[in-house]
């Protein structure tokens, strides 16, 4: 009986491998992961080869890693998949603009004569690649640490529902003065991502993510 039930399992996991280079051979990664969530028991035993024939297509034929790409990745990890250690080589680099700002308000003394007034500066930042993607500081210290706080979670937002990630095109040359370049380079493992619970011996997986351990 368990003879059969590993050659079933063994089966399974060649249809799921066919089924994936097929997916990557055709740059259909939305059907890619797909198939992984689908079948979380292969992402977690088999996603490391998944994530190889990712890596090997984005670098020897797409030209290096585009938002399918990562989006496949993600799949994986999300599955509790274990993508080996190209986590640790795949790189997303972006540059902040971090600018100086210091609001204005208007007060009314007693004696009805109106004063401007200025709050003390804080600094707020933005990433020129990516819409949306706004945070601020009450130092430039703090700004900074707030800007990687801030990528992490809008590209792991991004690419957990599917979205396109754009490009890091953004050189700080191509603006006037008035802002701090800061530039936040992350690794693909450090983006924290919500994994479904452990799928146990072949129960369906459970509905909803829950936080990784």
């Amino acid at each position: 009986m368990a003879d059969l039930e590993t050659r079933a399992k063994e089966e399974a996991f060649a249809a799921n491998f066919n089924a994936a280079l097929s997916h990557l051979q055709n740059s259909e990664y939305s059907g890619l992961c797909a198939l992984l969530d689908a079948n979380p028991g292969y992402a977690i035993e088999r996603g490391y080869i998944v994530a190889e024939l990712v890596y090997m297509f984005a670098t020897q034929r797409d030209g290096g890693l585009k938002p399918g790409h990562l989006q496949a990745l993600a799949a994986i990890k999300r599955n509790r998949g274990n993508i080996g250690d190209y986590g640790d080589n795949i790189r997303l680099n972006y540059v902040a603009k971090i600018t100086r700002q210091r609001d204005a308000a208007q007060v009314v003394t007693g004696h009805g004569v109106t004063k401007t007034s200025r709050s003390k500066p804080y600094y707020v930042v933005e990433f020129p690649d990516l819409e949306g993607c706004v945070t601020q500081g009450s130092t430039l210290h703090d700004a900074r640490a707030n800007a990687r706080g801030a990528l992490i979670g809008y590209l792991t937002s991004k690419i957990l529902h599917g979205d396109p990630i754009p490009t890091p095109n953004y050189h700080p040359r191509n603006d006037g003065k008035g802002y701090t370049a800061h530039r936040v380079a992350l690794l693909f493992d450090d983006l924290p991502f919500r994994m479904k619970q452990p799928v146990q011996d072949g129960a369906a997986p459970p509905a909803g993510d829950a936080p990784a351990p």
